[in-house]
């Protein structure tokens, strides 16, 4: 059977073609388990190649980077894959949200390591290792070592975490055996073996069970009594904490010891027994290779054969040598990473356009394609925000980049998570449990939020799912129903359960939901939704007459709390932003406005137009403070914010923002005003409706307007290309 695992660490000749097969394979059960991001599979398969095949070549570590908004598989994703490399507890995991700033690699610098050994490490939530505010400025206490790191694999062995605190190596507790050993007066250590008599046994026993617990720190001579015979060995007594202590020789000095709480928790994780023969284990003595590797410090060819020739005074020795120079050391250990592979993973969110648009109304297919539009510069973009260039440089050129998930992904991961439900159902309680489609349609509606990915899926199943089919168990007890199927269907805010035995229908009960997103999108055709349908009218028909392209949604009734309504224009994407077009951003920023009060009148206007505003406020201030787009050329946006120019250009460039304003409100309302008729109409449908499809739109457009929906274009020209050929052409014949 191909062993991974082994090809990787070298234990064998690697096979090129065998390892290629076995990551095809991964491919395959990669993109049966994670739906929607194939792409990214085959891009994160091809990436990790060079670290597989041609280790060691490399100098540094391999680093591959994954961006991506929450929720799109990141993480989990390379937990799988390290699974099926069986790499998984050859891997450390460092999070950016459990960040300790003054040693930012502490867990990965206290770890396991040896020479032949490649670790994997993995950089979560990395967006939080950043070292600069909102505000760009740079945090003054700023760590570089996770830099350095990245850039060569090297660390300082942090030697004080896990043995001080945690022991993870056995140091101070192969002491406090060697202490009782002596106590005992046990002279059976042989070979790394000692034997343990039922009275030593019963001592440890009443020891472990009768006295409080001690640090070998807080044994001083001071608190025992003065014996004359203590070179002999006899038990003395601590007045402070009754703890019996005695008095013993170690070496060619006098030392106290005794008994410690829990020892034979100590023997046991590092010695093997028989219940009377107890030998130290592999592990200590691996741990302890590594270690002494790691700090130069020469044992012979094998350490263990070295340790198995000392006597039980030569070993009390060599161990206090260790504590002296490891656990009391200030000399540092460097572990080399150089040939391993990082990966780190972060949330990039603000790469991504209306990342933070929380509407599940939003259409999963077009945020899709806008995602799909980020790249590598957006994501680079996105990170100097928070990192400087060199950091940036140092995550080097491999960035797998995750769009957001479409409609058919996310209908595909509901079948997924409800399809293997069903299979545990089946395995554990031995019956068959069906979900009618009506159920996929309520969980697409309850759970899917464009911007936030899988996880409020498995959350609303979990929430509208499970626990309901506790209680579908439940009432089959109290009603002794006998069944072989639960079919479960949705059907006016409750789940419909049928009860089935051999075919047939045996009983059938109800379970009330709380439906927490979808009942928010219930036609209302109330006043509000009907200034809404105005409202977004005037958008919609802005969207139409200025750019010549349909919108891409319009609602009158949404579930986000923030808005009753919104039109999707997908001009937010448009790539060249010139004068005449940001006039035109401008007008449909204001169009909904504009239609309020060309249908209502001016007083009875509505705070519905506040982001707007925000929005067309937002295009002026910077067409005069940085895009040098009108009579400014100055960047306003750098000077000194208590500079007295700043202060005059500021508010001129106030005045004049609100006067352009008033002029570009009166525009579109004269163009709205001109297909008045199609404003109501479309008002008149969105006012009654929820929504309107492409379909129903075009009807609408077609028989109360004189728009030409043939001419309605779905690509954007911006006629630079043209004007350019045609200057050309002018300049040959001159």
């Amino acid at each position: 059977m191909f062993d991974i695992k082994k090809q990787i660490k070298g234990d064998f000749n690697f096979d090129l073609k065998i390892t290629q097969d076995f990551l095809e394979e991964i491919k395959i059960i990669l993109k049966k388990e994670f739906i929607g991001i194939d792409e990214q599979i085959d891009m994160w398969i091809e990436s990790i190649k060079p670290w597989l095949f041609f280790r060691d070549t490399l100098s540094k570590p391999l680093v591959v980077n994954g961006w991506g908004m929450t929720g799109c598989g990141k993480t989990k994703l390379i937990d799988r894959l390290l699974e099926l490399l069986s790499l998984k507890n050859n891997s450390y995991r460092l999070n950016g949200s459990e960040l300790n700033a003054e040693k930012p690699l502490r867990s990965l610098c206290s770890g396991h390591f040896t020479k032949n050994n490649f670790p994997v490490v993995i950089f979560d939530e990395f967006q939080n290792y950043k070292c600069k505010s909102s505000d760009g400025e740079e945090y003054e206490k700023y760590n570089s070592t996770l830099w350095d790191f990245i850039d060569n694999g090297l660390c300082d062995y942090e030697n004080s975490y896990y043995i001080n605190a945690e022991d993870k190596f056995g140091i101070y507790a192969l002491g406090r055996i060697i202490d009782t050993l002596l106590y005992l007066e046990n002279n059976t250590f042989n070979k790394l073996s000692f034997t343990l008599t039922s009275e030593e046994l019963d001592i440890i026993k009443i020891t472990n069970n009768n006295e409080k617990e001690e640090d070998e720190d807080d044994i001083e001579d001071d608190d025992c009594e003065e014996d004359d015979d203590y070179p002999t060995g006899k038990v003395i007594v601590r007045p402070k904490q009754k703890t019996k202590v005695k008095i013993v020789k170690k070496g060619d000095k006098y030392d106290t010891v005794h008994i410690y709480q829990h020892i034979m928790k100590d023997i046991e994780t590092w010695f093997d027994n028989d219940g009377i023969t107890f030998t130290l284990k592999d592990k200590f003595i691996v741990g302890l290779t590594m270690l002494l590797d790691l700090y130069e410090i020469k044992y012979g060819d094998s350490l263990k054969e070295s340790l198995l020739e000392l006597s039980f005074n030569e070993f009390i020795e060599f161990s206090e040598l260790i504590t002296e120079n490891l656990v009391n050391s200030n000399k540092k250990a460097t572990l080399d990473y150089s040939k391993s592979i990082i990966f780190v993973l972060g949330n990039v969110d603000e790469a991504y356009g209306i990342h933070d648009d929380m509407n599940p109304d939003i259409s999963a297919d077009e945020f899709y394609k806008i995602s799909k539009k980020v790249n590598i510069v957006n994501i680079k973009e996105a990170l100097i925000k928070r990192f400087r260039i060199e950091h940036i440089a140092r995550l080097g050129n491999t960035h797998i980049i995750y769009p957001s998930l479409t409609s058919k992904a996310y209908k595909e991961i509901i079948v997924k998570q409800l399809n293997d439900y069903s299979i545990f159902i089946k395995e554990n309680y031995k019956f068959t449990l069906k979900f009618d489609n009506t159920i996929h349609k309520i969980l697409y509606k309850e759970a899917v939020f464009p911007t936030l990915g899988v996880r409020n899926v498995t959350t609303t199943i979990n929430d509208m799912i499970k626990s309901n089919v506790a209680n579908s168990l439940l009432y089959t007890i109290d009603n002794d129903i006998q069944y072989d199927t639960i079919l479960y269907k949705y059907k006016n805010k409750n789940i419909h359960v049928d009860f089935i035995k051999n075919e047939k229908i045996v009983a059938h009960t109800t379970h009330k939901i709380n439906s927490r997103v979808d009942s928010l999108r219930q036609n209302k055709k109330d006043d509000q939704q009907a200034v809404t349908g105005i409202h977004e009218a005037g958008h919609a028909m802005a969207q139409i007459m200025l750019f010549n392209k349909l919108p891409l949604q319009v609602r009158s009734i949404t579930a986000d709390s923030d808005s009753n309504g919104f039109t999707w224009t997908g001009v937010e994407d448009v790539d060249i932003l010139n004068k005449n077009i940001l006039l035109d951003k401008i007008k449909l920023c204001l169009a909904g406005r504009a239609a309020e009060i060309i249908v209502f009148g001016e007083d009875k206007i509505t705070s519905g137009a506040s982001n707007d505003l925000s929005k067309a406020n937002d295009y002026l201030f910077k067409a005069y403070r940085e895009w040098g787009m009108r009579e400014y050329l100055v960047k306003n946006n750098i000077l000194p914010k208590n500079n007295d120019v700043a202060k005059e250009i500021t508010e001129t460039i106030a005045d004049k923002v609100n006067r352009e304003l008033l002029f570009q409100m009166g525009e579109i309302k004269t163009i709205l005003s001109s297909q008045k008729k199609l404003l109501l109409k479309l008002g008149e449908y969105l006012a009654e409706h929820p929504s309107i499809n492409k379909k129903m739109l075009i009807k609408i457009i077609q028989n109360n307007s004189n728009i030409n929906i043939d001419k309605l274009i779905s690509i954007t020209n911006f006629g630079y290309r043209d004007k350019l050929k045609e200057e050309l052409e002018l300049l040959n014949k001159m």
